[in-house]
């Protein structure tokens, strides 16, 4: 199943302090989280972006373009997504839709923003549930949405990814849930102990 040109941008700003740093460079079977992520969803998209401090980050592979965080930076993955729809407002007139991902997700499907567009149907935003929760920084957003977005955030204080996703979303993709969940993310060092244990099972 294809999907339309969508630019995948990956939300790797988390300061991980539950982790004991930037969850980007924490590794997972070797690999900072980051790498994970990088090569679960380029493939699905024209192009990944990775959206952090350049400084934070562990060594990408060549040509990889990172983008910090606007005047909006500090507040969180809503900071990221609005800096992402503006980034692609500003560098991407010909592609529509933005698909986020974050950098904790090491087992995002590899058909994810394909099966984002085909749960989407007339709505602009749709993001994952799994388990009974949903997902509210995975998701694909229209770019139309920017500027409704930075009303919410710069506007109106809104702070919350799940508030936003209230007001916003009104489609959902539900993913598999239990200890397969292709949404699970890692925020202790349990949480990695876990995701260790995930990949050797294979």
């Amino acid at each position: 199943m294809s999907a339309p040109a969508t630019l995948g941008w990956i939300l790797a700003g988390g300061r991980g302090r539950r982790l004991g740093g930037d969850k980007a460079g924490r590794r997972l079977a070797g690999r900072p989280l980051l790498l994970h992520v990088l090569d679960s969803t380029r493939a699905q998209c024209t192009r990944v972006v990775v959206n952090g401090e350049p400084a934070a980050l562990p060594q990408l592979p060549a040509g990889t373009p990172v983008v910090e965080d606007g005047p909006a930076g500090g507040l969180g993955p809503l900071a990221g997504l609005l800096t992402g729809l503006r980034h692609l407002d500003a560098t991407a007139p010909d592609i529509a839709w933005l698909a986020t991902f974050p950098v904790d997700t090491p087992f995002l499907p590899s058909d994810l923003v394909a099966r984002l567009h085909g749960a989407r149907g007339a709505e602009r935003a749709v993001v994952c549930a799994s388990g009974g929760r949903l997902h509210p920084t995975i998701g694909l957003w229209h770019r139309s949405l920017g500027a409704e977005l930075a009303r919410a955030v710069e506007i109106e204080g809104l702070r919350r990814a799940e508030g936003w996703a209230e007001r916003a979303v009104a489609a959902r993709l539900e993913l598999g849930d239990g200890p397969s969940d292709p949404c699970f993310n890692i925020n202790t060092p349990d949480d990695l102990e876990t995701a260790e244990r995930l990949l050797r099972q294979g």
